[in-house]
């Protein structure tokens, strides 16, 4: 009897290495997390908006990671350079962010305000280049398991 468990147990064995070792285990579970940033990300980027709202209501750039990028750097709008914004997004862009700010009714944010938004920016960020690392992975992994599924669909499907 203690055998006949042995054997079972060794054959159990075998076959989760063999189900862990297939090549398309990583790319599972690398498309789960792709699922699972996104969901994250969606989460905190909404606290961080309605956050960023306080300071700058008039604040309105489509674009998740710019908003990510510029509280990262500054933190509230009363610190920001316009020097370093046309750096960051040119001429026009710095303007048009600079003149809002000068006219904004938004709130003034402390240093401890600054520093919690700055950090809550900062790992947005963060979450963004995670999913491209993630999703280039997806990707690259796709092609070489699944070469003809990824020539008909996207390889993140």
């Amino acid at each position: 009897m203690l055998k006949s468990r042995q054997r079972f147990l060794d054959k159990a064995k075998r076959g989760v290495k063999e189900s862990f070792s297939r090549k398309d285990a990583s790319l599972v579970e690398a498309t789960r997390a792709v699922d699972d940033v996104d969901e994250i990300k969606s989460v905190l980027f909404q606290r961080l908006n309605e956050w960023v709202k306080i300071n700058f209501p008039e604040l309105s750039l489509n674009n998740e990671e710019t908003i990510c990028v510029l509280y990262t750097e500054f933190g509230c709008k009363e610190d920001f350079e316009y020097t370093r914004l046309q750096e960051m997004f040119g001429e026009e862009k710095a303007s048009e962010l600079f003149a809002k700010k000068e006219k904004s009714f938004g709130t003034e944010f402390g240093l401890e305000d600054k520093k919690i938004v700055q950090a809550l920016a900062s790992r947005c960020f963060d979450l963004f280049k995670l999913r491209k690392e993630l999703q280039e992975f997806v990707e690259a992994r796709s092609r070489s398991v699944v070469p003809n599924l990824c020539s008909l669909i996207d390889p993140l499907l």
